[in-house]
């Protein structure tokens, strides 16, 4: 039986305009991305959909009881396999950067980047070989 085909990139942004540039930039790659403006209900996503998300890409501040930094330390606790971009200008926890698939993409960056970054992730099995961080 073959493999499952992970199709979606999960996109946390509490900045509407900028989730939705994301998820434009990532759809004219051909891959298909959720937006979601809280990581609360990125999260519920998340545990609903884990078996097709590719990569998840987050901001650390978003609104609700879970930003961005707890959606990280959640995805890599329940699924380590799924990588994760958080999208920050702010400094990150030691720990959280040392964790394996974890990368850091600073603010602020422009799209030709994100979407540079989000193709090599499809085609790396370790984040750590992208360049950033």
């Amino acid at each position: 039986m073959p493999e499952h085909a992970k199709n979606k990139i999960l996109v946390v942004e509490d900045e509407l305009m900028i989730a939705d540039l994301i998820r434009c930039a990532i759809k004219a790659e051909g891959i298909q991305a959720e937006a979601f403006e809280r990581a609360d209900d990125g999260m519920a996503y998340l545990r609903a959909h884990a078996e097709d998300i590719l990569l998840i890409i987050t901001d650390v501040k978003t609104p609700g009881q879970a930003d961005g930094i707890t959606l990280t330390r959640y995805a890599r606790a329940h699924w380590p396999d799924i990588p994760v971009i958080i999208s920050t200008a702010v400094a990150l926890p030691d720990d959280l950067v040392a964790l394996h698939g974890v990368g850091v993409l600073r603010k602020p960056w422009n799209i030709e980047d994100l979407v540079d970054v989000v193709l090599k992730s499809a085609l790396q099995p370790s984040i750590r070989d992208l360049g950033i961080g």
